[in-house]
């Protein structure tokens, strides 16, 4: 009877012991999570983190003192992408500016008053130049004595043919060398027109790298973004490649995940659609959930500890009504996969296989 008793309680124990483990397993935190009716085939992710894609610390270009700054942390700046001048005769205008710019106003401006000089002198020099090249004064005096020296030539050989020595040999060899030189002389206005054409190309390089200089004082954004930090201030001295300011672009965000190779294979996720949910406050101070769609774009190839390993997914940001992002970078979000979408292949890493 004893015996049976002990049988029991044993049995009883390891009962308990089977439905603890049972409970500890369903609530380890790399478990597969159980997924309602008619979402087989999509994987949960809980506390993904939201990260930027794009950031930049603007650098000034050029030495000198900052001395406009037209942003302040907060403001929203757009893509500014520099154009190259490409100049031609008409390209100047009586201020000596090389063409009209967009008018795009710098994030800040480095101190352009040595610079601006020498785009003016550059640009007289240029004026000059393509004056020079244009001018045919010189080919069409040659011509002229060319044709003068001909026609001298040509009457004193018709003075022969009417009267034998009418005009010396001497004379004739003199009138013939006339009119070769009249010849040489438009070859050499024509090649000293085409030197000036050189000249002019020179002095315009010179000054497209004058207005380079000039426009490599103001400091612009390569990327849309918002401006979260001012590292100089104006009056202060900047150095190239000093940063100036910090811009993130939030316009589009990166999810990170973690994953499971419990719940799912790592190529099974690459480039498959995913929907992002965050939760956040509106006006009035209630929650609410706001969800956007977005895509995988990279999978870590490497598998950590417990089969865990990184997921990627990049997100367009909506907006509030009044104008604000939903993401923030550094907020958590959940991030459900689809599995039964079409991924998307990578181009970048079709051409290096084409390679």
């Amino acid at each position: 009877m004893k015996c049976l008793s002990k049988i029991a309680v044993v049995a009883g124990v390891c009962l308990f012991a089977t439905s603890l483990a049972s409970v500890v397993v369903g609530q380890r935190a790399d478990a597969p999570r159980a997924l309602p009716s008619g979402r087989a085939n999509q994987i949960v992710a809980d506390n993904c983190l939201v990260a930027l894609v794009e950031e930049r610390n603007v650098p000034a270009e050029e030495a000198g003192v900052l001395v406009k700054v037209n942003v302040k942390e907060g403001d929203r700046v757009a893509a500014f992408k520099r154009r190259i001048p490409q100049l031609t005769p008409r390209a100047l205008d009586p201020k000596g500016t090389v063409y009209p710019e967009d008018e795009i106003v710098p994030l800040a401006e480095v101190d352009k008053s040595l610079p601006l000089l020498q785009r003016q002198v550059a640009a007289k020099e240029y004026e000059k130049a393509i004056d020079n090249a244009e001018n045919p004064v010189s080919i069409e005096y040659a011509r002229k004595q060319r044709d003068v020296a001909q026609a001298n030539f040509e009457k004193g050989a018709e003075a022969n043919s009417k009267q034998r020595g009418a005009i010396s040999q001497m004379e004739m060899v003199q009138r013939k060398l006339e009119w070769d030189a009249g010849e040489l002389r438009i070859q050499q206005a024509e090649h000293d027109q085409k030197q000036a054409v050189l000249d002019a190309n020179v002095k315009a390089a010179e000054l497209a790298n004058a207005e380079q200089a000039m426009n490599h004082r103001d400091i612009h954004s390569p990327i849309d973004g918002v401006v979260v930090q001012l590292y100089v201030h104006q009056g202060e001295w900047v150095r190239p490649g000093d940063p100036v300011f910090r811009i993130i672009n939030l316009k589009k965000l990166r999810v990170q995940a973690s994953l499971n190779t419990a719940e799912c294979d790592p190529k099974s996720v690459r480039g498959r659609e995913v929907r992002v949910t965050t939760t956040i406050t509106d006006r009035d101070g209630n929650p609410r959930d706001v969800s956007m769609p977005g895509r995988v774009v990279f999978v870590n190839p490497e598998i950590k500890s417990g089969g865990r390993f990184a997921v990627w997914a990049e997100v367009e940001n909506q907006q509030t009504p009044d104008g604000e992002y939903v993401l923030w970078p550094g907020m958590k979000a959940s991030m459900v996969v689809d599995l039964n979408s079409t991924p998307k292949i990578n181009e970048n890493a079709n051409l290096r296989r084409a390679e």
